[in-house]
């Protein structure tokens, strides 16, 4: 279920004193590049000696993974307490599962005193509920068309969601030299200084968080050496991943038609290197698919398809229809996203290359993040 009614996240989370904190806290949003950007400063700050405490969204394997302490999941044991100690203060169980947990994390990260916390929005940004929490700075990545559904039929609709996480007075971090109408006028009507970014980097999260370590120099002070040390160890799974080099499996969580066109892009220019690209395909029936194909279908010269095992999942002949829509016939039907791997991984050759992507659920379903190089 999802709530966008932050009524009762906000009570509990009043009462249980977790809106404010003693460090500084980072809220970002965005399309793409949510949790790029949290990475690279997660690294960074980390590099510099800082206490460092994220939490993310969504997870591969376990909800354990989206509340981190020094970049290491949290203990599963303080995990369980602090859901517990959550339940027990929703005496009317009104939390839906996603706020709860994000109240969990927030206990865990008031108890361990951090430095730094930085809270990526599940989705939207106002509604959403680490919105609870007052930020010091707010960065919204970039702003495309996704969970229209939910957030809105137009750029500018979406862009007023994300823009619900700025603060009165608080800076304000967009990724892009040309950011909607709408963030412009939210950032004025809360006297927020803005910081668009310059559009040749908009993809760049390392741009994003060089911005945002300067504007707290002063609280939080990190020497350029930090900066690339952090950024040299960062690491973000299924982010144009490489988990094994012959034949080449790489994993990408792209879920969208922006993010599909970027690893589309990145895989052309590599494209002469390999013998054949095949895709291991899979998406959520509240996403653009045919857009998402449309992206890629140039780059992939087979695809292996599966539903999803969720109630989200689009059915197999909604895949089926996005790849005929751009006449696709090289097409591998399989029951399961990890028989489409397995299959992938004995078909082809060393000379060859997978590329997973289409959801979260893609990436985990497909069981080849533990593959080793």
């Amino acid at each position: 279920m999802i709530n966008f009614d932050l009524k009762n996240v906000s009570a509990i989370a009043d009462r249980l004193a977790l809106r404010q904190f003693p460090g500084l806290v980072i809220t970002v949003t965005g399309t793409n590049g949510k949790g790029s950007t949290v990475a690279a400063l997660e690294a960074i700050y980390m590099a510099a000696g800082y206490r460092v405490a994220t939490f993310t969204s969504p997870y591969f394997y376990s909800q354990v993974e989206q509340i981190r302490l020094q970049q290491q999941s949290v203990a599963t044991e303080k995990f369980k307490q602090a859901i517990s100690f959550i339940e027990l203060n929703d005496k009317k169980n009104v939390l839906t599962e996603f706020e709860s947990l994000t109240l969990a994390a927030l206990l865990i990260f008031k108890q361990s005193i951090p430095d730094i916390i930085i809270l990526e929005v599940g989705m939207g940004g106002q509604r959403d509920a680490v919105n609870v929490v007052d930020n010091d700075l707010a960065i919204i990545t970039n702003v495309e068309l996704d969970h229209m559904q939910w957030l809105g039929d137009t750029r500018e609709q979406i862009a007023a969601e994300k823009a619900g996480i700025m603060r009165a007075g608080k800076p304000v971090i967009y990724g892009d030299d040309k950011p909607p109408q709408s963030i412009i006028d939210h950032a004025q009507k809360l006297n927020c200084d803005l910081y668009c970014l310059s559009a040749a980097n908009a993809d760049s999260y390392a741009t994003i968080a060089r911005k945002a370590v300067k504007l707290f120099q002063a609280k939080l002070p990190v020497s350029e050496q930090h900066i690339v040390n952090g950024l040299q160890t960062m690491h973000l799974p299924a982010r144009m991943q490489i988990v094994n080099t012959k034949p080449q499996v790489i994993l990408d969580v792209a879920h969208n038609p922006a993010a599909a066109k970027f690893i589309a892009a990145q895989l052309r220019q590599t494209q002469s290197h390999f013998r054949q690209t095949v895709a291991v395909f899979s998406m959520l029936k509240d996403k653009d698919i045919t857009a998402v194909v449309a992206a890629m279908h140039e780059v992939i010269d087979h695809w292996y398809i599966a539903p999803l095992k969720t109630q989200r999942a689009a059915c197999l002949k909604t895949l089926i229809t996005a790849l005929q829509a751009h006449d696709i016939t090289q097409v591998t039907i399989e029951k399961a996203i990890y028989d489409c791997a397995q299959m992938a991984l004995q078909e082809v050759s060393n000379n060859d290359r997978i590329i997973v992507f289409g959801s979260f659920y893609t990436v985990a379903e497909s069981q080849l993040l533990a593959v080793s190089c």
